[in-house]
């Protein structure tokens, strides 16, 4: 059974504590919580203020994401062990790093309690901890496991790691026993019943080869080096720029704000911003970044053509513009990490199953392979994904461009007969998509 419990973390901090120290600590909660985290006055979302101790600030960690779907799922809620789950996905950001150096001094103001109950559920293996990363990317290389265990003072075999990262490094984990979920394929499952008519009508437009206007749908919100890059190379392109309609946010990771509007820069925001980028892109790519942020600078931010709901302010996860879908007969996916070691697949490989379409994946190597063995169909005889088992990102993306050019050369007019022959193929990926929540559910092997 699933047991309701505070979460095990606190933060500690010092009441003598003052300047830059004291805004060391506000600046990691600000990363945890999105209020002012030493103000007892402002309802925390993440964050419970105890100021119960004479000499210390005390905050509980609370699980953030809300009610999640584990905590539905069957086989936990009728085996007699008890559980207690723990939404780890912000908190697990103060574990990415390298050494435990790189932690100091924010490592000594975290804690992790638990009562002699629960330690000795634990002790007695009739019981464990269920940590779940899966709504993000825990990366594995990066993760200081030493420390947790130190932290935790609990064995490997106490926890579960529930991770959205489906590599085969984090599923053939030695570190601790994990499992991957497909939590984002489920909340995307949740949400799209919003769109029944909308996606029965496009596959109408299948069926009649109604022609669309566009090739190709790519979508942009959030700022990251890989949706720069596309977006440049597509507005560039004098062929591609008619036929892929495609947005491009100014919008920092982790926070809905616009960094620049038009038609002025806020300096304040962009120089320290693009800098970050500028050292993003540097690690990746050859090309000169001066010659990118000029392009960013005259292109500014892009809406799709037709689409009345985007709004690059706020998290579209749920959000889908039909028109956007009724109007172009493939997907180019920009997902949200690149880099190898990684298969993070979010909402934004399944807007595309949904809506019957085929699919290009700019994110981690391995992402095609691995919704393969999944069993979607990702049109092999259609699209060549020779990319996914590219490890270098330049020359990586130099195989989709060549990929996605060739596909926008094929004729509108043969796109639509494509659709209308592999239209079964495409409602059984559909189907597919529609069965999430009965796939990598925690199994007994786990238990």
């Amino acid at each position: 059974m699933l047991v309701t419990y505070p979460n095990f973390f606190k933060i500690y901090i010092d009441k003598q504590l003052s300047g830059s120290t004291l805004d060391f600590y506000k600046k990691i909660l600000l990363s945890y919580s999105y209020a002012n985290p030493l103000d007892k006055n402002v309802p925390q979302p993440g964050i419970i203020f105890k100021d119960i101790d004479d000499n210390f600030l005390i905050f509980d960690l609370l699980n953030t994401s809300g009610t999640t779907d584990v905590t539905l799922d069957k086989k936990i809620n009728e085996n007699p062990f008890k559980f207690f789950y723990i939404d780890f996905s912000r908190l697990m950001m103060l574990f990415h790093f390298r050494s435990s150096n790189t932690m100091n001094p924010f490592l000594e103001c975290l804690r992790f309690e638990v009562t002699d109950e629960v330690k000795t559920i634990l002790n007695n293996n009739t019981g464990k901890i269920l940590i779940d990363t899966s709504t993000e990317c825990i990366r594995m290389k990066y993760f200081n496991w030493k420390y947790f265990f130190n932290l935790t003072k609990l064995k490997p075999e106490n926890f579960i790691l529930i991770s959205g990262n489906a590599s085969n490094q984090v599923v053939a984990n030695t570190i601790i026993p994990t499992i991957y979920r497909n939590t984002w394929e489920r909340r995307t499952l949740h949400n799209h019943g919003l769109y029944d008519f909308e996606v029965e009508v496009k596959v109408e437009h299948i069926i009649h080869r109604k022609l669309p206007r566009w090739h190709a749908l790519c979508l942009n919100r959030i700022t990251k080096i890989h949706r720069i890059y596309i977006s440049n190379f597509i507005s560039k392109h004098g062929n591609l720029r008619n036929k892929i309609n495609y947005s491009f946010g100014l919008i920092k990771p982790g926070e809905h704000e616009h960094i620049k509007s038009k038609p002025e820069i806020d300096s304040e925001k962009w120089n320290p911003w693009i800098k970050n980028i500028e050292h993003e892109w540097s690690n990746v790519f050859s090309e000169p970044f001066d010659e990118i942020e000029k392009w960013m600078v005259y292109h500014q931010e892009k809406y799709p053509e037709g689409d009345t709901l985007a709004n690059h302010s706020i998290n579209m996860n749920t959000q889908m513009c039909a028109e956007n879908y009724y109007d172009s007969v493939f997907n180019i996916v920009t997902e949200s990490f690149i880099s190898a070691g990684e298969v993070f697949l979010t909402e934004k490989i399944f807007k595309p199953i949904i809506w019957h379409q085929p699919f290009i994946i700019i994110g981690n190597p391995g992402s095609i392979e691995f919704l393969r063995t999944d069993g979607f169909d990702v049109f092999d005889d259609i699209i060549d994904h020779s990319y996914d088992n590219i490890i270098e990102v330049p020359e990586r993306f130099e195989y989709i461009k060549k990929e996605i050019i060739r596909l926008c050369d094929i004729p509108i007019s043969d796109w639509v007969e494509i659709l209308y022959r592999i239209l079964p193929r495409l409602r059984k990926n559909y189907s597919l998509f529609r069965s999430a929540s009965s796939r990598h559910n925690i199994g007994n092997e786990m238990l």
